[in-house]
C-alpha cells in the first residue's frame, strides 16, 4: 500500500508541477520575432577567421623554429634554411593579407540581429514546451538513479568525486548477460568485466548490495540476481 502512495503522490506532483498529462505533444512552435539571437552571417565570418589565424600561428611557429636552427647552423648550410624562411615570410605576408580581408568581411555583418530580420527558412524555432518539459522530466530521473547508485559506489573508490559518476556511466553502456530462470523465479544480470581492476571490485560490493534487496523485476516474480564475469566469486 506504501508503495501505491509512492507512486500516486510522484504522479500527482508531475502533473501539479509539470503537465505531465500534457506531454505526449510533439511539434515545434515559433519563437519572439523581436528576440536576438547571434547572426548566422557573423557566426561564419568569425569561424573563418578563427580557423584562418590558427593557420597563421602554426606557420609562425614553423617559421620562429626555423630562426632559431639558423643560429645554431653551420654557414654552408645557411643557403637551404634561409630560402626556406623566405618562403615562410612571403606566406605568412599573404596569409596577413588575407586575414584583414577577412577582418572587413566580418564587421559587414552585425554580431546580433532579431529574429524577424533571418531568412524564415533558417529562422530558429524551437521544441514545443510540453515536449521539453518530458525530457526535463526523464532527466531529472536518470539523474537522480545515476545519483544514487554514484552515492553506492563512493564508498568503494578512492578517487570517488573524480570517478563515481563515470563508474555509473561505464556500467550502465557496458555488456550484460540476461539469463533467466522460471523454476527458480530468478533473472540473473551477468555485467561484462570493466576498464578497471578497481571498478570491477566496487561493482562487485555493488551486486551483493543490490542482491540483499530481492528485488523482482517489474511485471514478472523473477527475483533480480547481480553477478559479475571480472571476479572470480561470481556468486556476488
Amino acid at each position: 500500500m506504501f508503495g501505491r502512495w509512492s507512486q500516486e503522490n510522484f504522479f500527482r506532483y508531475l502533473i501539479a508541477d509539470y503537465d505531465f498529462d500534457k506531454m505526449i505533444e510533439f511539434g515545434v512552435e515559433t519563437i519572439d520575432p523581436e528576440k536576438q539571437v547571434v547572426n548566422p552571417d557573423y557566426r561564419k565570418a568569425d569561424y573563418q577567421l578563427k580557423k584562418h589565424r590558427e593557420k597563421i600561428n602554426r606557420l609562425e611557429a614553423k617559421f620562429y623554429t626555423l630562426a632559431e636552427k639558423v643560429m645554431e647552423t653551420a654557414i654552408d648550410a645557411l643557403p637551404l634554411l634561409t630560402t626556406k624562411q623566405s618562403e615562410y615570410k612571403d606566406l605568412l605576408n599573404t596569409l596577413k593579407q588575407q586575414e584583414t580581408a577577412l577582418i572587413e568581411k566580418r564587421k559587414q555583418y552585425p554580431p546580433k540581429i532579431k529574429l524577424r530580420e533571418m531568412p524564415e527558412k533558417i529562422r530558429f524555432n524551437k521544441l514545443k514546451t510540453e515536449s521539453k518539459l518530458l525530457m526535463n522530466v526523464i532527466k531529472m530521473i536518470c539523474y537522480r538513479a545515476e545519483s544514487a547508485v554514484a552515492s553506492l559506489v563512493a564508498h568503494h573508490l578512492n578517487r570517488a568525486d573524480e570517478e563515481k559518476r563515470m563508474l555509473v556511466k561505464q556500467i550502465i553502456q557496458n555488456n550484460a548477460d540476461l539469463i533467466p530462470d522460471y523454476e527458480r523465479n530468478t533473472l540473473t544480470v551477468v555485467l561484462h568485466s570493466l576498464s578497471a581492476p578497481r571498478f570491477n571490485h566496487a561493482v562487485g560490493q555493488i551486486t551483493q548490495l543490490l542482491n540483499e534487496t530481492e528485488t523482482i523485476f517489474p511485471g514478472t516474480d523473477l527475483r533480480l540476481i547481480f553477478k559479475t564475469t571480472a571476479l572470480s566469486n561470481c556468486e556476488g
